[in-house]
């Protein structure tokens, strides 16, 4: 599509205030015969660009105003704020142990703290730390400094795994390794169901990760659950009408599995992209930043491509690295942020010693942070 009708598309369809109050209207129409004796009814988001779309549109506040009883609280959906502080302690270790490496990564995973300080404070001491936007900058720079060491620290959801495994796939430099922190929806989304007192009574899917995985991606915990559910893209309207959905769902009983981003997400979803992950990947139990151990929510280094594994590649200095024993920096509230228990607002160090300027724990670091959407729009 051109750029001037997307525009036009965009303004038109997405943006158009006459189509977002004709949603409001039917979720007044909805609201209206919600059951009395429930006093609130949480939806949960499970993606970063959701919450930013949110609080940049003042969706959230005119949420709250026209349903009083209606709450969207922020779930899992920042990659980097889920990523365990072994794996930043691990890439910390081998840029100031190992001779002639290089650690790359994204701009926010640079900045979170590990146990001793991230990389970013690492690259201060003297450490070669480089910013990358994707692992095909990581690629580039091994070819061309074919003596260095080249580690690629990757964190991320279903949404960027392909792009880690197509190159992974097709064949990386000697001198080049990855450490794989990708992590799985679904199965953060059943620990949730599991958490006790965890009461959202519906689901908004990530838009990004759907395109990949399709809506099928999700059949499982739906049918496990019969949790209302519904995939939603990054506008206004399609955060309205996803949530609209989501409201008319409980307020008549009847859960579903619904796709309102059409125009971008699939039934199966892209089946070459998801060949590509079963390929250069094996699915593994995997820690998530002060949650825990999540079964068969990780995506490791497939066996055959081992000597890229940088877990393997440097394993006996990883050996040498102690394993935390605390996650979470003192009054960091962060696990709970994560799994919706706590607004950021309510965490005591909240714009108050801890901010997107000087972050303490990693939900105020992430692109996709809760606390650092927040801080931006507060």
């Amino acid at each position: 599509m051109p750029m001037k009708n997307l525009v036009a598309f965009l303004n038109k369809e997405l943006r158009n205030k006459e189509q977002i109050s004709h949603l409001f209207n039917q979720m007044k129409k909805d609201y209206i015969n919600i059951d009395e004796e429930i006093d609130k009814i949480l939806i949960m988001h499970v993606c970063g660009t959701h919450e930013d779309t949110l609080m940049k549109n003042g969706l959230r506040y005119i949420l709250q105003k026209e349903f009083p009883k209606l709450k969207l609280v922020a779930g899992p959906g920042c990659p980097v704020c889920v990523s365990p502080v072994f794996d930043t302690d691990i890439a910390v270790h081998l840029s100031e142990k190992v001779r002639n490496s290089i650690i790359t990564s994204y701009g926010d995973m640079i900045r979170v703290p590990g146990t001793n300080g991230s990389l970013e404070r690492s690259r201060q001491k003297g450490a070669k730390i480089i910013t990358v936007y994707s692992i095909l900058d990581a690629v580039k720079i091994a070819k061309n400094n074919p003596e260095k060491k080249i580690i690629f620290i990757s964190p991320g959801f279903e949404t960027t795994a392909p792009t880690t495994a197509l190159e992974v796939q097709n064949g990386l430099p000697k001198n080049f390794s990855v450490l794989s922190s990708h992590r799985l929806v679904p199965p953060a989304l059943d620990v949730l169901m599991g958490i006790p007192g965890f009461n959202v009574k519906g689901f908004l899917l990530p838009g990004h990760v759907s395109v990949i995985v399709g809506v099928n991606y999700y059949n499982n915990f739906f049918n496990k659950y019969q949790i209302p559910c519904a995939i939603a893209g990054f506008e206004p309207y399609d955060m309205i009408a996803g949530v609209a959905s989501v409201l008319n769902q409980i307020t008549y009983s009847e859960p579903k599995l619904v796709n309102k981003y059409t125009r971008a997400v699939t039934q199966e979803g892209n089946k070459i992209a998801k060949d590509v992950m079963d390929n250069a990947f094996k699915v593994v139990d995997a820690n998530w930043r002060g949650l825990g151990v999540f079964p068969k929510s990780g995506l490791e280094i497939a066996d055959k491509f081992s000597e890229w594994n940088t877990r393997l590649v440097y394993e006996d200095h990883i050996k040498k690295i102690p394993i935390p024993t605390n996650e979470t920096p003192i009054g960091c509230s962060c696990p709970d942020v994560v799994i919706g228990k706590m607004d950021p607002e309510e965490c005591s160090l909240f714009l108050n010693g801890c901010s997107p300027e000087k972050p303490i724990g990693p939900c105020m670091v992430g692109l996709e942070g809760t606390c650092r959407i927040r801080a931006i729009y507060s």
